[in-house]
């Protein structure tokens, strides 16, 4: 017989003492993180691949938009969800969080990736992690994955890449967040054309389980 994970979320109200319970599997959060008054992480079992959904916690739970999804199964671009720069008294619609991660598939970016809460989807892609999850550095491959971090600010994300090597080196790199609010980004005078020879990998349904 199969076995199927299933994930629960307990919110308390430190006020009232009261309690409640997300059941899962569908809509409960895996890799997440808060803001003031809201929650948002990985709902591993949406069927958008790999979707990053949003709880708003007061007055009550209600669940909010997907603000974050892949192209394709089973690539997790957000996989380790980082919102240390939630601002008080701003509505999540005003805000972003980042996510990175790591793995073998040829097709995947394997990239820092940043996000706006309002449910437009808006992404921005503003690094590439550099981990090689078949080199030494990091040990295993959970090790090796960047698990990255924003700033209290908002305005840099680090994280940590092997470079291929038998080292784990820690990474900063400047968000362009404005980018993601409709400000045009400063372009090179000289844009770089890159030969994109390789077709992207036809889109599949979604695998049994947990992919992400």
């Amino acid at each position: 017989l199969g076995v199927r994970l299933d994930i629960a979320n307990r919110i308390f109200d430190n006020s009232t003492g009261q309690e409640t319970r997300l059941k899962g599997p569908y809509t409960t959060l895996g890799h997440m993180d808060t803001g003031y008054g809201y929650m948002l992480g990985a709902d591993n079992f949406h069927p958008l691949p790999c979707a990053t959904i949003l709880w708003n916690l007061e007055p009550s739970p209600s669940l909010g938009p997907v603000v974050h999804y892949n192209f394709d199964w089973p690539i997790d671009h957000a996989n380790h969800l980082s919102h240390t720069n939630a601002k008080p008294g701003a509505p999540a619609s005003d805000q972003y969080a980042c996510g990175s991660n790591a793995d073998r598939y040829p097709f995947a970016q394997n990239e820092v990736v940043c996000f706006r809460l309002d449910g437009s989807r808006n992404r921005l892609v503003v690094a590439p992690v550099m981990s090689d999850l078949n080199a030494a550095g990091g040990g295993d491959d959970y090790g090796k994955m960047p698990k990255g971090n924003l700033d209290i600010t908002g305005r840099y994300f680090l994280w940590t890449s092997n470079l291929g090597s038998d080292r784990l080196d820690a990474f900063l790199v400047k968000v362009p967040a404005e980018v993601l609010f409709g400000q045009a980004p400063v372009l090179r005078a000289n844009p770089i054309t890159l030969p994109f020879n390789t077709p992207p990998p036809t889109k599949g349904q979604r695998p049994e389980g947990n992919p992400c």
